[in-house]
């Protein structure tokens, strides 16, 4: 019997999915370091599937991104050899440093706290799920999860169980939780002069559309928001009731198939404007602001690139301890350094990010940050600038920001400190969202190509300043 389509769709997604992850975060060196924490963690006869190999590697991940000492990381490790097996062998600090070195500093690619959470818990999913389906019980899961994954509250524990009972029965079903709708709906959307509007509504879904599996629900959302939109615009009331109808049957059928959804999953199918992605992808192409470097995130260590100690050292003295603040594109991504006094107060590591400030009559955008000692910096974003102008589209999409911590010592020599990860609240990710789109269609039309003209002019500038 061949298995369904949505199935085969989302057992293979698993794989190309961990892939992306895997080059993303590790680069060129997660050939070198995967085999090494498999050899480490997994018996020798053991033949784990990529799935299996990357969740390991992203608890890791999750831990060194964290801040947790490598000696507390490396007794992680130990317990997950033991949950998978391993021969004995015990896990080196050397591995663990080449984890940390390729996961926060390799060229052109910035390190992100939150990818390493949402692959962590989208492949924990998946294990507890197999080990649903195989008929472990909850007692001997909830072990697992507190001493192998140190998932030790109550709440977070429940919640895992349940999101991976939801993606147990995604994968159990033909339609992957879809209920069937008593109408053919691209059939319906152009008898009724939607499907335009439907067409429109689904290119905000781009990415979950070129993932067979998402497809199916991605096109029902976009259909569902299609309708809200001509629902409101609607004056025959007669009409009106009969939309609000379908709108109804196409989101009741939407329940199974977002019950259980990853955090991966979840992530693609957050809408973006096509203007954005398009965009991006476009700069993502052509490599645009590929370049850029971080140090590697490890306390005291003094080796750091010289454009960054060069621009630590042309500050003065600063309130608060706070030597000199700047911000830097890695890899198209927002990267955040502030330098510090050794005399500094503790307090000043606790940083939150504010809402966005500018606004679209000044043509700029302000990235603002709060020090636990209530000093609060700005670093803006120039949108008249093509540079600038791409930078902030990053930023919009951008997961979590690095912001770098690096401690001038009495005896002189900067030494790194720590690096704080700052996710932005949605409602600050929304507002932040909004001004480039004001700006992008006020001030440049909305025009694609008009605005890569304008990106590829200020890069240009830029470079050849």
């Amino acid at each position: 019997m061949s298995v369904p389509a949505p199935q085969a769709a989302f057992a293979a997604w698993w794989e190309e999915r961990c892939r992306i992850y895997l080059r993303r975060c590790f680069g060129g060196v997660e050939a070198e370091v995967r085999p090494q924490v498999v050899r480490l963690l997994f018996p020798p006869t053991a033949e784990p599937t990529l799935p299996e190999q990357a969740l390991p590697l992203a608890f890791l991940h999750l831990r060194l991104l964290a801040g947790e000492e490598l000696g507390l990381v490396l007794k992680r490790m130990e317990r997950l050899a033991r949950l998978f097996g391993a021969a004995g062998e015990r896990p080196k600090v050397g591995t663990l440093y080449l984890l940390l070195t390729a996961l926060t500093s390799t060229q052109g690619r910035l390190s992100s706290l939150l990818r390493g959470q949402t692959a962590f818990f989208s492949l924990l999913l998946r294990r507890v799920a197999g080990l649903l389906d195989r008929g472990v019980g909850e007692t001997a899961i909830r072990r697992e999860l507190t001493e192998a994954w140190d998932i030790r509250a109550e709440e977070a524990a429940a919640a895992t169980l349940e999101g991976a009972r939801g993606v147990w029965r995604r994968s159990q079903d033909a339609r992957l939780g879809l209920l069937p709708l008593p109408f053919e709906l691209e059939a319906w959307l152009a008898e009724n002069d939607l499907a335009e509007a439907a067409e429109g509504a689904r290119r905000m879904f781009s990415a979950a559309r070129d993932q067979p599996h998402l497809a199916p629900l991605a096109a029902r959302l976009a259909a569902a928001q299609a309708l809200r939109g001509a629902i409101e615009g609607e004056d025959d009331p007669a009409r009106r009731a009969a939309w609000a109808q379908v709108r109804e049957a196409i989101v009741g059928s939407l329940a199974g198939g977002l019950d259980g959804l990853t955090p991966w999953e979840a992530e693609a199918l957050r809408p973006t404007p096509p203007l954005l992605s398009g965009l991006l992808a476009w700069a993502s192409r052509l490599r645009l602001l590929e370049g850029g470097e971080t140090p590697t995130a490890h306390p005291g260590r003094e080796r750091l690139p010289d454009w960054l100690r060069e621009f630590l050292q042309a500050g003065g003295r600063g309130e608060g301890g706070i030597v000199s603040a700047g911000r830097f594109a890695v890899g198209g991504d927002t990267y955040l350094v502030v330098g510090l006094e050794a005399t500094a107060s503790p307090d000043v590591a606790s940083v939150a990010l504010l809402p966005p400030a500018g606004g679209e009559e000044a043509g700029r955008l302000d990235l603002r940050v709060r020090f636990g000692t209530g000093e609060e910096r700005a670093f803006r974003y120039d949108l008249a600038d093509g540079r600038d102008l791409l930078a902030a589209l990053h930023l919009a999409e951008q997961p979590d920001v690095r912001l770098d911590l690096i401690i001038r010592g009495e005896d002189g020599p900067w030494r790194f400190g720590a690096s704080v990860y700052l996710v932005p609240r949605a409602e600050d990710r929304a507002a932040w969202l909004r001004h480039l789109m004001e700006h992008l269609h006020e001030r440049l039309g909305g025009e694609e190509e008009r605005i890569k003209l304008e990106i590829l002019r200020g890069v240009q500038r830029r470079e050849g300043a």
